[in-house]
């Protein structure tokens, strides 16, 4: 009988976990991630990082391999919804501001998978000790 109720507690465990990552990760979401796990973001295969800074902030460094898409161009929603909506996109500014309401502005464009930097590059410079592009 002990056994059993292992066997049951795992299994219900399982499904637990399982529940919650498919919860964090489902398409169609926007999810905030600290400066410290963004690396871990970036490693995933397909992910599109996007900055939607001006050129000139660009100019002061950016995170590896992201696209600059200026948040403040009359272009900007042209610019995005022309995206591929079915992958998974990495967010951000300088502080978190803009990028919040781009990675809004994608959500409600359709697009699956939205990963925005919490606190912006400014956040995920202190956090590499500036060690940046």
């Amino acid at each position: 009988m002990k056994q059993l109720v292992k066997i049951f507690t795992v299994g219900v465990m399982l499904v637990c976990s399982t529940l919650s990552v498919l919860a964090q990760e489902r398409p169609g979401q926007h999810i905030l991630v600290s400066a410290s796990k963004a690396d871990r973001i970036l490693k995933k295969r397909n992910i599109q990082v996007l900055d939607v800074r001006t050129p000139a902030e660009v100019e002061t460094g950016q995170v590896p391999n992201a696209k600059n898409i200026d948040f403040n161009s009359e272009h900007f929603s042209e610019q995005i919804n022309a995206l591929p909506k079915d992958r998974p996109y990495f967010i951000y500014c300088r502080s978190g501001k803009r990028s919040a309401k781009a990675a809004e502005l994608m959500k409600a464009m359709g697009f699956k998978m939205v990963y925005e930097l919490e606190g912006g590059i400014t956040a995920y410079k202190e956090d590499k000790q500036g060690r940046i592009n």
